[in-house]
């Protein structure tokens, strides 16, 4: 695992967080429907911050195993599976022959 990768991870959980803690505490000095909301955007993003930590540690033990062919190395442009062309596609094109001449009686 790249330090870099565990760093960004956890400024961006700290960041969640943080506004989480401000929308927490905003709704709980609001009433109705404001408090509501505010209450489900502010977990909402806690569980984003706990998501970005936990991401860092999961995703890169999936590997491929996600990917498969459509991984970032772009392989599927590059497949072996693509079928030779027909040897009639190779030939150079005949010309067309002239009109026969029609036979005088």
């Amino acid at each position: 695992m790249h330090m870099e990768m565990l760093a960004h991870a956890v400024m961006h959980a700290t960041v969640a967080g943080v506004i989480g803690f401000f929308v927490l505490f905003a709704a709980s000095k609001a009433s109705g429907i404001v408090r509501l909301v505010g209450t489900i955007l502010g977990w909402w993003l806690w569980i984003i911050a706990v998501l970005c930590i936990v991401c860092v540690f999961v995703c890169p033990m999936m590997g491929d195993k996600m990917g498969g062919h459509w991984g970032m190395h772009g392989d599927w442009m590059h497949s072996s599976n693509t079928a030779a062309p027909a040897a009639s596609a190779m030939a150079p094109a005949k010309p067309d022959a002239a009109p026969a001449e029609p036979k005088k009686p």
